[in-house]
C-alpha cells in the first residue's frame, strides 16, 4: 500500500509534493481510520494517499484519481450513511471497466449489495457495497448503445 505521511495539526502543515487537487470527495465520519483505510485497500483497490495526525484519525484514500476522506469519531451516532436509506448510495464512482472491478470485488470479503447490472435509464453497468461503516459506494460505467444490445 503506497501512502504519503502528511503532518497536520493546530494550524500547522507541511506542503505536499501532490499536483494541486481538482473535482470534490465526500467525507465519512468512520469509526476506525485505520480500519477504513484496510477495509478499501484490500476490498476495492484504494491506496493511501495521505494520513494526518497519530494515531491517524484523518485519512485521504485515492482509486482511479477519486478520493474519499475518512475521519474518525468517537461517537457512534455521528456516523449516519445516506446507504441506510432504500436505494441511496453515498458516494458514486466512474470507472473504466466495471467488468474487471466488479469480478476484484467479488473475490474479496465485500458486502455488495447491489449486483451487477445495466440501468437503462442511465445507460450505464452498475454495482454498488457497502463498508463496514454503513456507507454504500456504488461504481458505475456508461455503456455505449451499441453495447446495451449485447448485455
Amino acid at each position: 500500500m503506497q501512502e504519503h505521511e502528511t503532518s497536520h495539526g493546530q494550524g500547522h502543515t507541511r506542503a505536499h509534493a501532490h499536483a494541486r487537487r481538482r473535482g470534490i470527495a465526500p467525507c465519512f465520519f468512520v469509526d476506525s481510520v485505520e480500519r477504513s483505510i484496510a477495509w478499501y485497500h484490500a476490498n476495492l483497490g484504494f491506496e493511501v494517499e495521505s494520513r494526518f495526525e497519530q494515531p491517524s484519525s484523518f485519512a485521504i484514500v485515492e482509486f482511479q484519481g477519486m478520493r474519499v476522506l475518512f475521519r474518525e469519531v468517537s461517537e457512534q451516532s455521528i456516523i449516519q450513511p445516506n446507504g441506510r436509506q432504500p436505494d441511496a448510495f453515498d458516494a458514486y464512482l466512474w470507472v473504466s471497466d466495471i467488468s474487471a472491478l466488479h469480478a476484484r470485488v467479488s473475490e474479496t470479503e465485500a458486502d455488495i449489495c447491489s449486483p451487477l447490472s445495466l440501468k437503462e435509464d442511465y445507460e450505464t453497468l452498475e454495482f454498488s457495497v457497502r463498508d463496514p461503516d454503513g456507507y454504500v459506494i456504488a461504481f458505475g460505467q456508461e455503456v455505449l448503445r451499441e453495447t446495451r444490445q449485447l448485455t
